[in-house]
């Protein structure tokens, strides 16, 4: 009898069986698939901030521009502006619009005088969710969109903040 007794120990269950395993893997996999896109879209607005920030930077450089120059009148180079070039951004030659764009980590950013605006140019992702503007004469953003896959986490941030969007 002792002997049958030991024989039943070493059969005993000690260990998870196929089927719990495949459940707790299936738990996990419905978990990770309802918080990505919610990680990814809070990844994507606090990008969103840093864009803001080096904007309003901007803004505050350019208002004090046309304090001493006049209203509506812009630089002709960055060098003109005494703003501080946030961190990760470069300096680049300009286009037609304005004789320079900053180059950051996700965004171009630069003065639209013809539109009247700041404006960063979204590519977090390596794709152009569209641009993101500050209006000179108000201060307040707006989005512009741009088509593709790119843009889903741009309009999602403009319709979360209440920003119009075109």
């Amino acid at each position: 009898m002792k002997q049958e007794t030991k024989r039943n120990k070493l059969v005993s269950k000690k260990g998870f069986t196929l089927i719990e395993l495949l459940v707790v893997v299936l738990i996990i996999g419905i978990l990770a698939a309802i918080a990505l896109p919610q990680y990814k879209q809070a990844v994507f607005n606090s990008r969103m901030k840093k864009v803001e920030i080096a904007q309003s930077g901007l803004y505050t450089a350019l208002s004090e521009y046309q304090l001493l120059h006049g209203k509506g009148t812009y630089p002709t180079t960055y060098s003109d502006l005494t703003w501080g070039v946030p961190d990760g951004c470069t300096g680049a030659a300009g286009g037609a619009s304005f004789p320079a764009e900053w180059n950051c980590d996700g965004f171009g950013l630069g003065i639209a005088p013809s539109l009247g605006t700041i404006t960063a140019f979204i590519r977090f992702n390596g794709g152009n969710g569209g641009s993101y503007d500050k209006h000179v004469s108000n201060g307040k953003f707006a989005c512009r969109l741009s088509t593709g896959d790119a843009k889903k986490n741009f309009r999602k941030y403009c319709e979360m903040n209440n920003i119009p969007a075109s």
